[in-house]
């Protein structure tokens, strides 16, 4: 005796599900009161199957999220409605392991008592379950070390299967890097010599082409030359842009 618990997905493909009840040879047959059990059970097995094959994905989608999560270097966070602690990371659960700049209170996200000063940082994690993101910056009272709180808030998702459905906001932490640093790694990302790299340099620092012709001892068309090529290389058409971005990358980095 069979029943159809999921439909074909098309006309003439095979039922999706179907459950098949055998009895042994020299048994008695099925009757139709057994048949009409059965087809009394069917909605019930259809949503069990349905809710089955939803809950298998929402694990799978669950564990690629978190991989995928758990790759990113900033600390993040998510939070619900209530403003309770839905997720973190791998670095966030280091960082409030340390309680450097966040700590967990109750559940919830909080300033931590290392801070200078804690009212921003309670205020903009207070906002974020009202639809209000923003950032603040973060200072540890016992030494300078500094980090970039920032937050989003999230729209209403139109997939049924996000992996966090409760999620209304989202909280990361950023760290500010030397324009040294910021340099390196447009020297490494855009493929820079190395004396495109110190003439990058000499303009974070300040100067016009001449000025740091003259700081290089270069000639000013020597100077223009390697800054035609870092502009060509990086996409950053113009001396105003090439330091916007520098400054963008030195006040958070990637």
């Amino acid at each position: 005796m069979n029943v159809v618990v999921k439909a074909p997905s098309a006309i003439g493909a095979p039922p999706q599900a179907m459950l098949s009840l055998y009895r042994g040879r020299n048994a008695v047959a099925f009757g139709n009161g057994e048949r009409k059990l059965l087809t009394r059970l069917g909605p019930h097995l259809t949503n069990a199957l349905d809710t089955l094959w939803r809950v298998n994905e929402l694990t799978s989608r669950d564990e690629a999220a978190m991989r995928s999560l758990d790759m990113v270097s900033a600390p993040l966070f998510l939070v619900d409605r209530q403003g309770k602690l839905l997720f973190m990371n791998a670095a966030g659960n280091r960082s409030l392991s340390g309680a450097n700049f966040l700590e967990g209170l109750a559940g919830r996200l909080a300033p931590s008592r290392s801070l200078a000063d804690t009212q921003h940082c309670a205020e903009l994690l207070r906002r974020l379950p009202m639809g209000h993101g923003g950032s603040v910056r973060l200072r540890r009272k016992d030494s300078d070390e500094v980090a970039i709180l920032s937050s989003a808030p999230l729209g209403a998702t139109p997939d049924p299967f996000f992996a966090w459905p409760a999620a209304v906001g989202i909280v990361w932490l950023t760290f500010p890097v030397s324009t040294t640093d910021a340099v390196s790694r447009c020297s490494v990302l855009f493929g820079l010599t190395a004396a495109e790299t110190r003439l990058l340099k000499s303009f974070a620092d300040g100067g016009s082409v001449r000025d740091v012709a003259r700081t290089l001892g270069i000639s000013i068309h020597t100077a223009r030359t390697q800054l035609k090529a870092v502009q060509a290389k990086s996409g950053w058409r113009t001396q105003a842009e090439l330091l916007k971005n520098l400054a963008l990358m030195t006040a958070i980095g990637p």
